[in-house]
């Protein structure tokens, strides 16, 4: 889109795929490539399963081609490695559970691998040598972890830090300085109460004093927190809700980030918000 008019521009990777709801569900960019994952069968002009490189001036899909045979739900770029998570079992020429690490260059999964079990992997978020990783797994890395987990980038095994989210899921994580944003489903984290967004302490886990304390629409079962992005000293959060951070605010809201406290920014969306 053009960011000065809102406009669509040229640019048209089209993606499809075996029925109408066949959706891109994530988006990294790194230099002159978008990677695009979601559940599709063809974008960019080539057959790709659910995980494909486009060129960001044209559209058309490069020639790596990792093949997965699962959705891909979440995408981070760092260096030359491709990171990707989802429900898919095999990617880029092997066997991996849910999250994988991909060579930039070929497409081929590297020897990292954390091996999510008894769920899938929603968010991923790169800081220093940590991936972040969100979810509604109970194991990743070696270790038991409850929907969230830190993984070493050098071995792929779970880091000591442990939020362990309650009751729920994971799937919105945005890292900024010393804090871990998450949002999704739960009711408590980093050792304390929380209604579905939090602040994590990256060092320790813990839940920080931040707590905007998220308002789902009643009797919906798909109301939570999609997304967040953090920038400066602003959280913007999407999703399906009535009232966070002490307002009104119906799907998508700017929040205070050392408060919490909801912004004057108020765009009052009429339905589900995405951001990030």
């Amino acid at each position: 889109m053009n960011a000065a008019t809102g406009a669509a521009t040229a640019w048209n990777p089209n993606a499809s795929g075996v029925s109408p709801d066949s959706p891109v569900c994530a988006l990294a960019v790194s230099g002159s490539t978008v990677y695009a994952g979601g559940y599709f069968t063809t974008i960019g002009g080539q057959t790709r399963h659910n995980i494909a490189a486009l060129d960001a001036a044209t559209g058309a899909a490069t020639a790596w081609n990792p093949y997965t045979n699962g959705r891909v739900l979440a995408l981070s770029v760092s260096g030359s490695t491709v990171y990707a998570g989802g429900d898919f079992t095999t990617i880029g020429g092997q066997r991996r559970n849910c999250i994988a690490a991909l060579n930039m260059a070929t497409g081929a999964a590297t020897a990292w691998n954390p091996n999510a079990a008894y769920g899938r992997v929603y968010v991923l978020g790169v800081s220093g040598p940590t991936i972040y990783a969100g979810g509604d797994f109970t194991t990743i890395g070696g270790q038991t972890r409850n929907c969230i987990a830190a993984l070493d980038m050098a071995t792929g095994a779970a880091t000591g830090w442990n939020a362990n989210a309650g009751y729920g899921w994971v799937n919105a994580l945005a890292v900024s300085g010393s804090t871990v944003y998450v949002g999704g489903r739960f009711e408590s984290i980093g050792g304390q109460r929380r209604n579905n967004v939090a602040a994590l302490n990256t060092t320790t886990g813990n839940a920080t004093a931040w707590n905007p304390n998220v308002i789902l629409f009643p009797r919906e079962g798909d109301s939570f927190v999609y997304a967040l992005a953090a920038t400066g000293s602003t959280v913007y959060v999407g999703g399906y809700f009535v009232s966070i951070g002490g307002q009104a605010r119906n799907c998508i809201a700017a929040l205070n980030a050392a408060t919490g406290a909801a912004t004057a920014w108020d765009p009052n969306a009429g339905g589900r918000s995405s951001v990030g």
